[in-house]
């Protein structure tokens, strides 16, 4: 039989071993995605570029002519896989207004509407990850808003960053067109 300290070392052991094969699956896929990164830098960086031009050029209309979204925000994320994330996201609110009572009058429910998107260079050769995602946040009450969040997500060729993309981006972002007009998984 064991003693509670040859247990211990055991699991220890373990931990190590686990450790030590989770820091390598994380450098394999590091070094993919540095891989990709390099074979596919000027397209990626062309396309970023020229989203964040456009979003530069929203950002700088005036305020009644961007009244459906305020700002649209620009980050480049730091992640453990070097994939060069960048995240575009806008937001807008509204209220909806429901009678509470026949006699009493309405009650307002105030809400938040969130667009954002993703672009992270994949591990997969020739490969990019495209994620977007709309969100309804209520503020204070528990309504839920008639329409449904939605998310989704691709690995798609690096061949669908184009001007046209761009632009139903930013057209999506602003509030301009629905989730139904993003061509992504159309132009595969």
């Amino acid at each position: 039989m064991k003693s509670w300290l040859e247990e211990i070392e055991e699991r220890e052991l373990k931990k190590a071993a686990l450790s030590a094969n989770t820091e390598q699956r994380i450098q394999l896929k590091t070094e993919k995605i540095a891989a990709n990164y390099l074979q596919n830098k000027d397209h990626y960086e062309n396309f970023i570029s020229n989203l964040t031009g456009l979003v530069q050029k929203a950002n700088s209309l005036p305020n009644d002519e961007k009244k459906d979204f305020s700002q649209i925000d620009i980050q480049l994320k730091d992640t453990n896989f070097n994939n060069k994330l960048t995240v575009f996201s806008s937001s807008t609110r509204f209220s909806i207004s429901k009678k509470k009572y026949l006699f009493f009058g309405n009650v307002v429910f105030r809400f938040k509407h969130i667009r954002v998107f993703y672009f992270s260079i994949s591990k997969e050769l020739g490969k990019i990850n495209i994620e977007y995602k709309e969100k309804y946040l209520s503020k204070g009450n528990q309504l839920k808003h008639i329409k449904e969040d939605s998310h989704f997500s691709y690995v798609l060729d690096f061949g669908i960053l184009s001007d046209e993309l761009a632009y139903q981006i930013i057209n999506w972002l602003a509030f301009k067109s629905e989730i139904n007009e993003l061509h992504i998984k159309k132009q595969i």
